[in-house]
């Protein structure tokens, strides 16, 4: 069986079903969303996020978070959650593998095709990697496409649990060290998995952009890390619906197969979707989102610079 490609999002929203569109596209099946009624839809796997949100190590886990964060409490704490979700997910459907992808996040590889890179890599170095993430720097590492083992993935959500239950005060001590650097940021999940891959060294792989590999995973779209920038994030090329990006240092270009719009960056899923119009339909959510969308960001962005313009124009006479 193929591996599941899971995302895990309530409520309903455009960004999401570009995402599902596009993964559905690129890696054609097993595709799953673990959601809730507002998203069900049959042109992906749809499994209801009700039914793999209450085993004891979540419950557990909700039970002990503690908020050091500016992102409200819901949020940080579902994104935290949902590796627990994940794990429940693949225990109760005995699945061995998977890749859990955020819902902001435009996949344009077949992932089944990717995991092969990591037994390639094992024959070739003796590793035994288990998981993978996206620009490990020390203090973050990206979730945003993660390949993991089920093994590995239980470790993660023990270790989660074992730091806000035991060991809160490395947390504690993490946090305060952002706080004496000016991060705006606080503990969330690339935190956790920046301090799992300090325990599992030797056992992930890093897909951020490496010499040697013709592909890689993008962090974050609206960030250049080395690669050329644009008005609007890093300048993608698409060729045969593949966004390309070239390097600063060599002018290389760089095939991303994922791109991940963090924040504001959502407005340009759409434009960044190598999707025509009559594919986005098989989203039966597509249209009435797009104009929904439409029309707010007009309200909020484009009619107020029209009426402050006008206002302007009229005083001046």
């Amino acid at each position: 069986m193929s591996i599941p490609i899971i995302f895990t999002h309530t409520n309903n929203s455009l960004y999401l079903q570009l995402a599902l569109l596009q993964a559905k596209k690129s890696c054609k099946e097993n595709v799953c969303l673990i959601g809730d009624q507002s998203n069900a839809a049959s042109f992906v796997r749809h499994f209801m996020l009700s039914d793999y949100d209450k085993s004891e190590l979540c419950a557990d886990f909700e039970k002990n978070y503690k908020h050091f964060s500016p992102n409200p409490y819901n949020y940080e704490l579902f994104c935290l959650k949902r590796w627990f979700v994940a794990l429940d997910f693949l225990q109760k459907n005995n699945l061995s593998e998977c890749f859990c992808v955020d819902s902001d996040v435009l996949v344009y590889d077949d992932l089944n095709g990717l995991s092969r890179f990591f037994d390639k890599t094992t024959q070739m170095t003796g590793g035994g990697y288990d998981f993978s993430v996206i620009r490990f720097t020390g203090e973050f590492a990206g979730p945003q496409c993660s390949y993991f083992k089920r093994e590995a993935l239980e470790r993660y959500c023990n270790f989660i649990l074992k730091m806000y239950r035991d060991e809160f005060f490395k947390l504690q001590k993490i946090y305060d060290s952002f706080k004496a650097k000016g991060y705006v940021c606080g503990l969330s999940d690339m935190v956790l998995l920046a301090e799992f891959c300090k325990e599992n060294s030797g056992k992930f792989v890093d897909f951020d952009y490496s010499p040697g590999r013709d592909f890689c995973f993008d962090e974050n779209f609206g960030i250049s890390y080395g690669f050329e920038r644009g008005k609007k994030g890093k300048r993608v090329r698409f060729r045969n619906g593949l966004p390309y990006a070239r390097r600063l240092d060599g002018g290389a270009e760089i095939r991303f197969s994922m791109l991940h719009f963090q924040g504001d960056n959502k407005l340009y899923m759409s434009k960044n979707c190598p999707l025509c119009f009559g594919e986005r339909l098989a989203s039966p959510y597509y249209l009435k989102l797009l104009i929904k969308t439409s029309a707010k960001l007009f309200c909020k962005k484009i009619l107020p610079k029209s009426f402050w313009a006008f206002a302007k124009r009229t005083l001046k006479k």
